[in-house]
């Protein structure tokens, strides 16, 4: 983890891994199961079910301006308080999370020979970060100018939600397996088995 930033290394301890994972769960409680003015179901309540375009696996333009027209005045209020707490709660939790998440379960189980993979690895949360900020944006505009319509900009912004989806999930799986590894490799040294090496 040597070229990663010190700030980061120094994080990448256990006990920050779970006040992140904390934070993580909570900040999304509120976003999801909450009835709060920046939560998820509030605007779905003022907007006919519809949710918002983040949270979609795909769209393009079609989709997406149909979820926008949808959209009422308190939903748009609500939407852009969502987008706000995004950028300044969700977006930073997750990506510390993943991050030190990575590095401190990628460095038990890849160890020396797999420094420059795991160095790869706990790139991509900030790279979601970079496109979840860019969609972000793309999406205040988009209903900014409605009824104006820009069909090109909205499918891109569809490819652009599914890869930060991509790159989120994946990380999410990739600390899953390390977390697994790392714990058979304990079960079976605990047996007595062979030597633990994670």
């Amino acid at each position: 983890m040597a070229r990663y930033p010190a700030i980061i290394q120094s994080m990448a301890k256990s006990t920050t891994v779970a006040v992140l994972f904390v934070a993580l769960i909570g900040s999304y409680s509120l976003l999801n199961y909450t009835n709060l003015p920046f939560s998820i179901p509030s605007l779905q309540a003022a907007s006919g079910g519809n949710t918002i375009l983040n949270v979609l696996p795909h769209y393009d333009a079609v989709m997406a301006y149909d979820y926008i027209a949808s959209y009422s005045q308190s939903a748009i209020e609500i939407y852009h308080r969502i987008l706000l707490l995004d950028v300044l709660v969700l977006i930073p939790v997750y990506v510390l999370f993943l991050t030190v998440a990575l590095l401190q379960t990628g460095k038990l189980v890849l160890r020396r020979r797999g420094q420059s993979y795991l160095q790869f690895l706990a790139v991509l949360p900030s790279v979601a970060a970079m496109l979840n900020l860019l969609e972000d944006g793309i999406i205040t505009g988009l209903i900014a100018a409605y009824p104006v319509r820009y069909e090109a900009l909205a499918t891109f912004c569809g490819y652009i939600t599914t890869a930060k989806s991509v790159l989120v999930v994946t990380s999410f799986l990739t600390i899953t397996v390390f977390a697994i590894l790392i714990g058979y490799s304990r079960v079976v040294y605990s047996l007595g088995l062979r030597k633990c090496h994670i």
